[in-house]
């Protein structure tokens, strides 16, 4: 069972991301990255609220717990085995709040970047 990450594929910066991802895992079998601007996309159809998908990462773990932001990073990083020493310093005060402070700008700037619609992942 694969975590779900959802992403804005119209953005430049997740789809920088989201390639970085598929590097790590080009089978698909560890990550199912699910772009939240195609057209057929609804986030009820994964029980998300609509507004909350287009403003923070999200993910889906193979329990069907939810991850948003900052969580959802430390929970793919943790699920690849990357970035193990970030993960563990994020995951404790004051850094975790740091992290979040620092997401929390850039979700609010994001909209604001330069978009791609032509931009694929794979």
């Amino acid at each position: 069972m694969t975590i779900k990450v959802f992403y804005d594929g119209d953005c430049n910066v997740c789809n920088h991301e989201m390639k970085m991802y598929r590097r790590w895992d080009p089978s698909g079998e560890t990550l199912e990255l699910v772009n939240i601007m195609a057209p057929d996309f609804r986030a009820s159809d994964y029980s998300l609220d609509e507004k909350a998908i287009h403003r923070w990462m999200h993910s889906i773990d193979q329990q069907g717990k939810v991850h948003v932001g900052v969580d959802s990073f430390l929970l793919v990083w943790e699920q690849m085995g990357v970035f193990k020493i970030p993960n563990a310093i994020l995951r404790k005060q004051p850094f975790y709040a740091l992290a979040w402070l620092g997401y929390r700008f850039f979700a609010v700037i994001r909209p604001h970047l330069p978009r791609s619609k032509s931009c694929s992942i794979s």
